[in-house]
């Protein structure tokens, strides 16, 4: 997922996720959350620290497996078995 110029990052990916239902939105929220991360929200006038106490994903622009997965639980976003992912026809 790429964006504009308007935010810090200028694209985000989620990769190996087996229990977030909608990687897109993941994928998103990277995108929307990532333009805090390095700077903190806009009321709280962050330090610009990537290590600092804001958390998410701070500067990536990729992430995988269960940091991913840990991360999107945390921001809140639906997680689901792995059966929801598979048909029986497959």
């Amino acid at each position: 997922m790429t964006t504009d110029v308007r935010f810090h990052k200028r694209a985000a990916a989620v990769a190996l996720l087996r229990h977030v239902k909608n990687p897109i939105h993941f994928a998103r929220e990277m995108l929307l959350r990532g333009n805090h991360d390095l700077s903190g929200p806009p009321n709280n006038g962050g330090s610009g620290d990537p290590s600092g106490p804001v958390g998410g994903a701070q500067g990536h622009c990729v992430l995988s497996g269960p940091t991913a997965e840990n991360l999107a639980e945390t921001w809140g976003m639906e997680i689901c078995p792995e059966r929801y992912f598979w048909t029986r026809r497959r």
